[in-house]
């Protein structure tokens, strides 16, 4: 069965995320999907906006007093750097409070003319997203899933000094900490790879250094 990749973020406590995204073929040398903070204004990043290419609309539930999303440089923030123009996806949550983010393909060529429904990877192309994660309260990190969020094929989440990484729904998910010591500065890769129409693999890298799952799939 043919999945797709929806990135997801969830927060509680003090915490933030930043991020940028971008899908190609790796046969290719130009993306064929692609955001960042840079095509934004401060005040553009909100629920159903659409900047970059080959995406649908961001789904950014409505937050809380002590929840939400900005535009905001990770390096004045103490994070590791992936701002573009000055400034990055931001997501918070403090107070017991949490934040989500999705976002799904379109226009992979999966869909003859997918107007605003949603396509999947086909063989060979590569979801790629970098985020730069810091604070040891809290819960944050990134579901990789298929369309309905149904199937997770990877997680990666920071829980206080933890990072844990794998498939939660078949025991795969464990700590990386032997491999990724806690860094404050991390700037961490995730990477859907399509190996073939039925087939995925996630990858997780840190300065060179990279974990995956196994090939499954989806």
């Amino acid at each position: 069965m043919k999945q797709q990749y929806s990135p997801s973020t969830h927060f509680a406590l003090v915490a933030a995320l930043v991020l940028s995204l971008c899908s190609g073929s790796i046969y290719a040398q130009l993306p064929i999907s692609k955001d960042n903070a840079g095509n934004y204004s401060v005040n553009e990043w909100q629920y159903n906006s659409n900047k970059g290419t080959g995406f649908t609309a961001w789904q950014l539930p409505n937050g809380s007093p002590t929840s939400g999303y900005f535009l905001g440089s990770s390096t004045d923030a103490g994070f590791g750097d992936i701002n573009t123009a000055g400034h990055a996806f931001s997501i918070y949550g403090y107070d017991g409070q949490g934040a989500s983010a999705a976002r799904y393909f379109r226009g992979t060529g999966s869909v003859a003319d997918p107007g605003d429904a949603r396509s999947f990877l086909l063989a060979g192309q590569v979801f790629s997203i970098d985020i730069a994660v810091a604070f040891r309260n809290g819960y944050k990190g990134i579901n990789i899933t298929s369309d309905d969020g149904s199937d997770r094929f990877a997680t990666f989440a920071v829980d206080g000094n933890n990072y844990r990484f794998g498939d939660p729904d078949n025991a795969t998910f464990v700590s990386v900490n032997d491999v990724f010591p806690y860094d404050e500065e991390s700037v961490f890769r995730i990477e859907a790879y399509q190996l073939t129409e039925n087939t995925c693999m996630v990858t997780l890298t840190r300065d060179g250094v990279t974990v995956s799952t196994q090939i499954q799939t989806g």
